[in-house]
């Protein structure tokens, strides 16, 4: 993808990265509060107050969720196929253990919303990048591979839908001579969604924000959006002929002064894992209809 960068600020910026995913308390229950207005919080808060909340139970929404993880944990995920949730490698490392969590612990909750949820499934298994290392924490090295792709047990796409990646990243022709394809959106537009711990319990969209730079081949994306713990593996979303569509999951936040930085994985870091999946699952499916 192609937009100017600064690199010198991105990389102050990347030397202050924090990974956005949240530890849950025992008791972590959903309860009612009164937002305090935007424009009466300190401008050193960085808080969702100021987004707009949605329907869970509506098309598109729905189709994102609560990814909770052995009830210590929780991120967002998208539903990228039937039985496929995109979220962040770093929201399935287990700080404590040093190592990643069992597949089994995770669970999915689709349309998630005050402590009830259109659809749940465990995962079954979950792939993430071989340069993903969680013991490096949120270190530049992780930035372009922190993404996951989970194997839910029940497709729950198909009964609450699922977002499909954009084309401009996913129908990419091929190139002669090896060289690197020129990849480009539409617009730097973007629009980020998730569960932040600020309102854990409702899903908001943080709107009105663009990319800022891009780094590492495309697969890291800066923006300007306001991202908080619980936004991880959260979608970065545009609009194509009509419809949200998924360039990248959110990963990770930094700041210097009030600049604040959304930082995202794009597309283009998993694009081929998330095609060799899918034959996979038709695969298994169609084994399945053999069989009856």
């Amino acid at each position: 993808m192609t937009t100017k960068p600064h690199t010198a600020l991105c990389m102050r910026l990347l030397a202050c990265l924090v990974f956005l995913s949240v530890c849950v308390k025992a008791n972590d229950e959903p309860y009612t509060r009164k937002d305090i207005p935007s424009d009466q919080l300190p401008n050193t808060v960085v808080s969702s107050f100021h987004r707009r909340a949605v329907d869970s139970h509506e098309a598109p929404w729905r189709s994102i969720g609560r990814v909770n993880v052995g009830g210590l944990v929780h991120c967002s995920g998208t539903l990228i196929a039937p039985s496929i949730v995109l979220t962040a490698a770093h929201c399935l490392f287990d700080a404590r253990q040093q190592k990643m969590v069992v597949p089994g612990t995770v669970h999915f909750l689709a349309g998630y919303a005050k402590g009830e949820y259109i659809a749940h499934s465990r995962v079954t298994r979950y792939v993430t990048s071989p340069g993903f290392d969680g013991t490096r924490g949120p270190s530049q090295e992780n930035l372009p591979f922190d993404w996951a792709l989970m194997t839910l047990t029940d497709p729950l796409g198909d009964m609450v839908g699922y977002m499909a990646l954009h084309s401009n990243l996913t129908n990419i022709p091929p190139t002669e001579n090896g060289a690197r394809p020129k990849v480009s959106l539409p617009t730097t537009h973007v629009t980020t969604a998730g569960y932040p711990k600020d309102r854990a319990h409702v899903l908001s969209l943080e709107e009105n924000c663009d990319i800022k730079a891009v780094l590492h081949l495309g697969h890291i994306l800066m923006t300007d959006c306001i991202a908080i713990p619980g936004d991880s593996g959260g979608p970065m979303m545009q609009q194509e002929k009509g419809a949200w569509v998924i360039i990248g999951t959110q990963t990770a936040a930094t700041q210097i002064g009030r600049t604040h930085v959304g930082v995202g994985v794009s597309a283009l870091a998993f694009r081929h894992d998330l095609t060799l999946l899918l034959a996979e699952e038709e695969q298994k499916f169609a084994t399945i209809d053999d069989k009856n």
